[in-house]
């Protein structure tokens, strides 16, 4: 079932109480094309002083959310599939570790083995202020740990920090697309990425590397290299670079071709063909769109005349 808009002002000091009537639950947060956080939560709190707890939490986002039944959260990989399954992946999980049938270690294990989602990154809240709890919530893949209670301003200064940080990475996987380190191992954006992620992106640059000079690879033909569904796979480029498959394969290509450019070792006709865009006329056009310039003022302005 699911609950219409509603608005709440958060009152600070309702957040994070301890006591039976304590938030138990976990809910997404996914960013809409204005850059708002759209909240949904997708685990019932244990009774209603909790639930109300909860919509106080959200409050502070103010945007919509939708209740599940507990039924449906039997099985923490039930939830996974939920998350899989929307049309906007979300860009955080906010997880309580405490729930009813499922803790938040289980939940953010499962997001990070899970190929489709293991780039969203899990925030932990919990009343659990061991070190030894802290641990295992970092053993499990989560990016932040929070201990309860807290102030509201500091999950939201979290939650910002977060989507910059994503991104930034989003900038900088799109801009080295192609180059010779696509995947750019400055500033750690390496580390940045799962291990999942990781292996995607190496996967997925070595196959349009090595058929970089066909210009009928699509969407359909990547996705399934990748073992992707074609809308998964166009959620996951998505949310890693912030580009669509076909633009990141334009781009890629583009990158690529600037890179032969300054080598000298091939003509503009010859280079077009080696990275599949076929007419010296229509790579150049694409090239001054994407670079500003066109592939002779490039190389000019690199060598001069």
């Amino acid at each position: 079932m699911s609950c219409e808009l509603v608005e709440i002002a958060a009152h600070p000091a309702a957040l994070g109480k301890q006591g039976g009537n304590g938030s138990q639950g976990f809910f997404s947060a996914a960013c809409n094309d204005n850059g708002a956080l759209d909240f949904r939560i997708v685990q019932r709190t244990a009774d209603e002083g909790g639930q109300g707890e909860m919509k106080e939490f959200c409050g502070l986002f103010e945007f919509q959310f939708f209740f599940f039944r507990h039924s449906e959260l039997d099985d923490v990989r039930f939830v996974v599939r939920r998350v899989v399954a929307v049309e906007t992946v979300p860009d955080i999980i906010i997880s309580d570790v405490l729930m009813p049938r499922m803790d938040g270690y289980e939940l953010c294990s499962e997001v990070k083995k899970n190929k489709d989602i293991c780039h969203i990154p899990v925030i932990l809240l919990t009343a659990k202020v061991m070190d030894e709890e802290q641990i295992r919530g970092y053993d499990q893949g989560a990016d932040m740990y929070l201990s309860k209670p807290f102030n509201p301003s500091v999950l939201i200064s979290i939650v910002n920090r977060m989507m910059a940080k994503q991104d930034k990475l989003k900038a900088l996987l799109i801009s080295a697309c192609g180059a010779q380190d696509s995947v750019p191992a400055e500033k750690d954006v390496r580390l940045e990425l799962s291990p999942l992620d990781r292996k995607f992106l190496d996967k997925l640059y070595k196959y349009i590397e090595d058929n970089i000079s066909n210009g009928d690879i699509n969407i359909n033909i990547l996705s399934r290299e990748l073992g992707y569904s074609r809308a998964n796979f166009y959620r996951k480029i998505k949310a890693l670079t912030g580009a669509t498959p076909n633009d990141l394969l334009k781009t890629y290509r583009l990158n690529r071709a600037a890179e032969l450019i300054l080598t000298r070792e091939y003509t503009l006709g010859e280079i077009s063909e080696m990275t599949g865009f076929g007419t010296q006329s229509h790579f150049s056009n694409l090239f001054k769109k994407h670079f500003g310039i066109s592939p002779k003022e490039y190389l000019t302005e690199h060598f001069g005349k």
